[in-house]
C-alpha cells in the first residue's frame, strides 16, 4: 500500500473494505427511489477585476 502512500493497512484489509463498500453500493442502487430528492447545483467563477487602483 505504500504506492498509495498509505501505511499500516494491508492489501487484504483494503480488499475486505472494498468488498463491503461494493455490497452497500449495490444495495443502494437496487432500491427504488421512493420520493423526490431536491438538490441545488451551484457553479461559480471568481475573477479579480481590480489590481490596486486599476
Amino acid at each position: 500500500m505504500t504506492a498509495l502512500r498509505v501505511e499500516g493497512i494491508s492489501a487484504s484489509s483494503v480488499s475486505r473494505i472494498t468488498k463491503e463498500l461494493d455490497e452497500k453500493v449495490s444495495e443502494l442502487l437496487s432500491k427504488p427511489i421512493e420520493h423526490e430528492i431536491p438538490y441545488a447545483f451551484i457553479d461559480a467563477t471568481y475573477l479579480k477585476v481590480r489590481d490596486g487602483t486599476h
